[in-house]
């Protein structure tokens, strides 16, 4: 359903996978590689949680938590950008589903994402210690050892 949302000629902008790094209960903090981008297109772009109406255009259901939530292109140091999805409302429920909206020069892309909030326990102790918002691009390390290195 997410892919059919997708308008105009979007093909220089491509979103990554969403890498959730909150847990339940906290303010939403996560990132999604952008996979294609053009310096034009970063430029140009404006990124955000789409509106109610939206949400409910699309038939998905809308959280008000996500009110709040902001989204960034940040350019990491390597030279590839990201989106970071920054929040300051706790979320409550295990899963969210999210509708980012993407504007820019070469046209419109609407991305479905299902936000999936682990337990706070289910973290390690390094896990916890990532900051909630960078002064600085910084890059997180997958979770695989949880830890998290700066670039």
């Amino acid at each position: 359903m997410a892919m059919g949302l997708a308008s105009t000629d979007a093909s220089a902008l491509a979103l990554g996978p969403l890498k959730v790094q909150s847990a339940l209960g906290e303010p939403l903090r996560a990132e999604i590689d952008v996979t294609e981008i053009t310096a034009a297109e970063a430029d140009s772009l404006k990124i955000n949680v789409a509106t109610a109406d939206a949400f409910k255009t699309a038939g998905v259901p809308y959280n008000p938590a996500l009110r709040d939530v902001r989204a960034t292109l940040q350019r990491r140091a390597g030279g590839q950008y990201v989106v970071r999805l920054n929040g300051s409302r706790p979320l409550n429920d295990p899963f969210i589903d999210l509708l980012l909206e993407a504007n820019g020069s070469t046209g419109r892309i609407v991305r479905d994402y299902t936000v999936l909030l682990d337990p706070p326990t289910a973290r390690t102790a390094a896990d916890a210690g990532t900051p909630i918002a960078p002064v600085a691009p910084q890059v997180a390390a997958r979770a695989v050892g949880g830890s998290s290195s700066t670039v």
